[in-house]
């Protein structure tokens, strides 16, 4: 989130890149659930809803979640002891050949030899 104390300026950043075309976006829908949920808890659904209105507006590639993504991320889930969501939005990348992975959440990753994982501080 843009206003994480860690996260927040190396986020605004990276969304300004992704705004102008200097990076290419790819993701989960379930990244728009999760940030509903997130600054619903930290605000109010106004704010969630104005947020991921604001994600929709940037040039992002959304990517649906189908059965053969749910079978990579079980897989993934299984064999680095990954989070579900996180199962997904490392499946969602793989199947899409994405080379580099950005996440606040690097560490929840750990050793994960097929894509390039980077903190939004290390972009």
């Amino acid at each position: 989130m843009t206003k994480h104390p860690t996260f927040g300026l190396h986020c605004k950043n990276i969304l300004a890149d992704i705004r102008d075309g200097k990076l290419e976006a790819v993701t989960s829908v379930v990244s728009l659930a999760e940030v509903l949920h997130v600054v619903k808890g930290e605000k109010d659904v106004a704010t969630a809803v104005n947020a991921v209105r604001g994600i929709l507006a940037l040039p992002i590639e959304f990517v649906s979640v189908t059965m053969s993504t749910m079978l990579v991320a079980t897989d993934r889930f299984k064999k680095h002891n990954l989070d579900s969501l996180d199962a997904i939005h490392l499946a969602t990348a793989l199947q899409k050949g994405v080379d580099t992975f950005i996440s606040n959440d690097v560490k929840s990753f750990g050793e994960i030899d097929e894509i390039t994982l980077l903190a939004p501080s290390d972009y």
